[in-house]
């Protein structure tokens, strides 16, 4: 069953995630609108972008731009 991740509390914290690997993109942003970058030690979204990570949002292409 698909898990819907905004409405689904996490079952622990993440203290560190490490470096990206080449060619990818993160960052971490305010939860709330997800576009607000976080200080260095403040807990948020992490968002990941790379091309084997992300093609398009599936059957909504007017979503695709303004995404991440």
């Amino acid at each position: 069953n698909p898990v819907d991740a905004l409405a689904t509390e996490p079952a622990h914290e993440f203290l560190d995630l490490g470096r990206p690997i080449n060619g990818c993109e993160m960052r971490i942003v305010d939860p709330t609108n997800s576009a607000t970058l976080r200080r260095n030690g403040e807990s948020g979204e992490l968002q990941v972008r790379r091309p084997m990570v992300f093609v398009r949002y599936y059957n909504n292409a007017e979503a695709t731009p303004s995404s991440f």
